[in-house]
């Protein structure tokens, strides 16, 4: 199984667009993130959607830096993004609805996600 999905952002304020697909915290994967080639050797901000693991509330986005490839957890901070992150978060979703499916969303929620219209 999957336990979580990069993305590079054509964003001025993140780089990185980075879905976990399981319940767990990304520390869980932090080693096996730093070695994905949009972020080994690289520099930048990634936003982290928790959609899974905290739902969809306040505590689900947070942004990190990460330098030469490894990400600097003392930089996380919960943060809101726009539309467009938003946008690129229900994609995500879609393109890995197979691995959502049996997760903590509702049938409500996961519907949305079908429909494109959660956000």
């Amino acid at each position: 199984m999957k336990e979580y999905c990069v993305r590079k952002l054509e964003s001025a304020s993140y780089d990185i667009y980075l879905l976990c697909l399981t319940f767990d915290s990304v520390l869980n994967y932090i080693d096996d993130i730093e070695q994905n080639t949009l972020i080994r050797g690289r520099t930048g901000i990634m936003i982290i959607d928790q959609l899974l693991a905290t739902g969809n509330g306040k505590n689900r986005f947070i942004s990190c830096e990460f330098s030469n490839g490894s990400i600097i957890l003392a930089s996380a901070k919960n943060v809101k993004p726009g539309g467009a992150i938003k946008h690129v978060a229900l994609q995500s979703l879609q393109r890995n609805y197979d691995y959502i499916q049996n997760s903590i969303l509702s049938e409500g929620q996961l519907v949305k996600i079908q429909q494109g219209t959660f956000l």
